[in-house]
This record gives structure tokens, C-alpha cells and sequence, in this order.
């Protein structure tokens, strides 16, 4: 898929992107569900990609 947006929403996504990435990191660490962790460590791999992709 790909997707065309101005450089200011892409700059909003990456705000967004890292934002939620730090909020994750803090429930990582306050989750103590091991399978809940890891489905939230999946998800702070596809929001690093993300945040990488957005970069560019």
C-alpha cells in the first residue's frame, strides 16, 4: 500500500509514532503478563520501522 501525504502530516505521524512508542516502553516495563509483553514488544518493533519509515 502506499499512501501520499504532505511532509507536514508525515512530521505529525512521526510525532505520533514516537510518542506512542514512549508510552509503550512504560507499559512494557509495568506489564507482568509475560504474553502480554510480547505482544507489546511486537509492537514496539513495528512502531521503531515506522517511526524509521517516516524518517526518510
Amino acid at each position: 500500500m502506499q499512501l501520499d501525504i504532505s511532509t507536514e502530516e508525515q512530521k505529525l505521524l512521526r510525532d505520533l509514532a514516537e510518542e506512542a512508542l514512549g508510552e509503550l516502553k512504560v507499559e512494557i516495563r509495568r506489564t507482568s503478563t509475560h504474553e502480554y509483553q510480547d505482544r507489546l514488544k511486537q509492537r514496539e518493533v513495528l512502531l521503531k520501522e515506522l517511526v524509521g519509515r517516516l524518517a526518510e
